[in-house]
């Protein structure tokens, strides 16, 4: 009666659904190990892309400094009398507690991230010490007009408008291996901000300029001379690849600063192949202090022109910036890994499955459940969490089991085109051959 309503070929059908399900479940787990196992080595690529969607985006913060310079064009063309400027400054005084204190957007929310400077910068200019309460003061109507407008709009576009800009490197999957920003980088970009908005309002005539180029010089220095934590995982490279695009940028502007060549680096130099072939050689005694002291200093940037200058940092040097980071040590001194929280839910299912197969197994063909264990012994690979990577062998052979994808087909259609494409390869041979014959025998004359 039960096989009636359950035929062998239905029950095939879905042991073998179970199967192929089981198996992309387990591909699905191999893709994110891959994904976990490569995670640091390509980590910039993800920020790159990351970087990109956030220009492209509409974001919360931009359309925050959007409210703000809607307010200082009214501001400008009519004064704190227009009638509008009451409704723009509750728009804003309600944007500014969403964005920073509801529900901000920003990807650092501890003590050290943009946000926590932007509460810092604002308490303590408006001298309260609670943000919500300095945040709704300093877009108050009686505060701008107490302190001037101008002057607390000129503060904001200095000190907070390039903290909220600031692009915060720090991915979701950053949690899970312990990542953090690393501060100084992050603070050296925050100042390069500032300066690049002084300079679009005021230019090089601005007396908080110097001051500016100053810090940035002290950043420099201190960027190249300290002796790094080795928990900075990436410095040497990114920090190498800095210094070598700042000496490049700076030297190849100033006359004959190469350094003394052999006859035969001098021949390609006149070639322009040295400095693809070994371009450290041509600033192999440059010193990266200098050429960032000369690049910060308002000599230089009058000379050759600050927004160009800017725009080769940009494109050159602040990703690099963005690409240092921080990472935590567990309590055994390792670096944190903490992939075993995002695999357990996918250990659970295998466990449970493995287990199930193996009684039913068991059951189905009289084995010992050691027997049953030793037929599946591929899957041992899925319930151990020290080497995920060997789960590539489980995921192969379950998928050549399930036939996903078929191969058959695939192997049959190869066969008929190798055997199609040999034998038309024997046709054209024989028929050429016979032909060739054929015109011989004609020019002998001995075709009768």
């Amino acid at each position: 009666m039960s096989s009636k309503k359950f035929p062998k070929s239905h029950r095939s059908r879905l042991l073998l659904l179970s199967e192929r399900i089981m198996a992309l479940l387990i591909l699905a787990n191999v893709m994110l190990v891959i994904f976990d196992i490569t995670y640091i080595k390509i980590r910039h690529w993800y920020l790159k892309i990351d970087l990109y969607l956030q220009k492209i985006t509409d974001s919360p913060q931009k359309k925050y400094l959007q409210k703000v310079d809607n307010l200082q064009e009214e501001l400008e063309k009519n004064g704190l009398e227009s009638p509008k400027v009451e409704n723009l400054l509750d728009d804003l005084r309600i944007s500014s507690f969403e964005i920073f204190i509801n529900r901000p957007p920003f990807k650092v929310i501890d003590n050290y991230g943009n946000l926590a400077k932007i509460r810092q910068i604002f308490t303590t200019h408006t001298r309260r010490e609670s943000f919500s309460q300095a945040v709704q003061i300093f877009w108050d109507e009686n505060y701008l007009e107490t302190q001037g407008w101008q002057s607390q709009l000129a503060f904001f576009n200095q000190k907070i408008r390039p903290l909220i800009l600031l692009y915060e490197p720090k991915l979701q999957y950053d949690l899970i291996k312990g990542i953090e920003p690393f501060r100084d980088s992050q603070n050296y970009l925050i100042a390069v901000n500032e300066l690049k908005i002084l300079l679009e309002k005021k230019g090089m005539e601005g007396e908080e300029i110097e001051p500016l180029l100053k810090e940035l010089r002290g950043y420099s220095t201190e960027l190249i001379d300290t002796d790094y934590d080795f928990q900075i995982v990436n410095q040497i490279v990114v920090l190498t690849q800095i210094k070598y695009r700042i000496k490049q940028h700076i030297y190849s502007q100033i006359p004959d600063s190469n350094v003394n060549l052999t006859p035969t680096l001098q021949i390609l130099q006149s070639l322009n192949l040295l400095q693809y072939l070994a371009p450290e050689i041509l600033l192999a005694d440059k010193s990266s202090k200098i050429a960032f002291n000369t690049f910060w200093s308002s000599q230089y940037l009058k000379r050759y022109q600050w927004e160009e200058e800017l725009d080769f940092f940009s494109e050159n040097i602040q990703f690099l910036m963005h690409s240092f980071y921080f990472r935590d040590l567990g309590k055994d001194g390792e670096f944190v890994d903490r992939f075993w929280l995002v695999d357990l839910p996918w250990m659970i299912i295998f466990w449970i499955e493995f287990i199930g197969r193996t009684l039913l197994i068991s059951y189905r063909s009289n084995l010992s459940l050691w027997g049953a264990v030793k037929k599946r012994w591929y899957d041992i690979f899925l319930l151990q969490p020290w080497l995920p990577s060997l789960r590539i062998i489980t995921v192969f052979i379950r998928l050549q089991k399930v036939k996903l994808p078929d191969m058959k087909q695939f192997y049959t259609n190869i066969r008929f085109q190798l055997i199609g494409s040999f034998a038309q390869e024997i046709i054209q041979v024989v028929v050429g051959g016979s032909i060739n014959q054929l015109q011989n025998n004609i020019s002998k004359g001995s075709l009768k």
